[in-house]
């Protein structure tokens, strides 16, 4: 866990928020969208989820997750210490890109519109 928490403070906001193109959770469609990860996902009160758990969720929620970046990808969500491949490609390919604290926010909201 101690290394978990060191990942994510060696990954700035402020870099996540440069390479992000949505910023608001308000813009985040989920249903029906392709969507990758890249880094550890984690939500704006610092609770960390493991891929499984984000998929599961995306998946509840009616999106796609995906594990690599395609050129059918829709959105790519970036975590603490993102892999320099996908974030590539996904600049490459046009890919939307989103700070995983916002994109958490705009997932619990619709998980729990769709749960209930």
């Amino acid at each position: 866990m101690r290394d978990m928490w060191r990942e994510l403070n060696n990954t700035p906001s402020y870099t996540r928020d440069r390479m992000s193109t949505i910023f608001s959770p308000e813009e985040i469609g989920i249903e029906g969208i392709r969507i990758c990860m890249t880094g550890i996902c984690y939500d704006t009160g610092y609770r960390v989820y493991d891929r499984a758990q984000v998929f599961s969720m995306i998946r509840e929620c009616g999106g796609v997750p995906r594990d690599s970046i395609t050129g059918d990808t829709q959105l790519l969500v970036i975590g603490a210490d993102p892999g320099k491949t996908k974030l590539d490609k996904a600049v490459r390919y046009g890919i939307p890109r989103v700070a995983c604290e916002v994109f958490m926010d705009a997932l619990q909201r619709k998980h729990r519109e769709v749960m209930m």
